[in-house]
């Protein structure tokens, strides 16, 4: 994980975040749009809400 971070931080134009590579958006969406909160959401996928909330307004 530390290696894909420094790989970031030397490629900045990339503007996809390495949190991006954890989680399977078009699930992550799914789930989100039936009704599971951004709660349940963090503790599945075991991020922090800001996070996970970034990853869905994005999409």
């Amino acid at each position: 994980m530390k290696e894909q971070l420094r790989e970031k931080q030397q490629n900045p134009r990339e503007k996809t975040c390495h949190y991006c590579s954890l989680v399977d958006n078009e699930r992550l969406l799914f789930q989100w749009c039936t009704g599971e909160s951004i709660a349940q959401l963090a503790r599945e996928y075991a991020l922090p809400y800001h996070i996970l909330y970034r990853l869905i307004r994005n999409d």
